[in-house]
């Protein structure tokens, strides 16, 4: 136990004078919390003061909880955007993984072949030939080669129509088979050739 004071001059004064014995000092609220000095008599007001201060405290801490409370709940939150900026990556990242697959997949998959192009040897070749006998239609007579095309087929008609009077013209024989081959020529060249009015 501490000792007895009269604590007049600091807890709201007192009601009496003191008597013998009693020790007049100035003492903190706080050593008289702690236990150092015992409280003999105090004004009422002083009591409410110390209830106020309790109080007071009592407010502090829950003020400190909350803030606790309220930083916790910052740190939960900051959690889940680090958790929610993860699962976005994983996310672009997958999809990173999905385009290279398909780029590997256009890369290794064989391409279509090119379209059937006639050799351009077999070309000059043809054109000889179609040459030779025009030569040889020249030398013998000029009969007069006619193409008709015919918009219900796809393919025009050739035919060979007889020269002119007056001019060298082939037998019957020799007119039949210089239709055939230039038939079969023209045959060659324009089978891979598309018509176009």
């Amino acid at each position: 136990m501490g000792r007895n004071v009269w604590g007049g001059n600091i807890l709201g004064g007192a009601s009496r004078i003191p008597a013998k014995g009693d020790s007049v000092v100035n003492v903190s609220l706080e050593e008289i919390i702690e236990g150092k000095y015992s409280l003999v008599y105090a004004h009422p007001e002083a009591f409410l003061s110390i209830s106020i201060l309790l109080l007071l405290l009592l407010l502090l801490l829950l003020l400190l909880l909350l803030l606790l409370l309220l930083l916790l709940l910052l740190l939960l939150l900051l959690l889940l955007l680090l958790l929610l900026l993860l699962l976005l990556l994983l996310i672009l990242l997958l999809l990173l993984l999905l385009l290279l697959l398909l780029l590997l997949l256009l890369l290794l998959l064989p391409s279509p072949p090119p379209p059937p192009q006639p050799p351009p040897l077999l070309l000059l070749l043809l054109l000889l030939l179609l040459l030779l006998l025009l030569l040889r239609l020249l030398l013998l007579g000029t009969p007069v080669l006619v193409v008709h095309g015919d918009d219900n087929e796809n393919s025009p008609r050739v035919w060979i129509e007889p020269t002119p009077s007056g001019q060298h013209s082939l037998h019957h024989s020799d007119h039949e088979l210089i239709f055939d081959a230039m038939c079969n020529i023209i045959h060659l060249i324009t089978k891979n050739m598309e018509f176009t009015k």
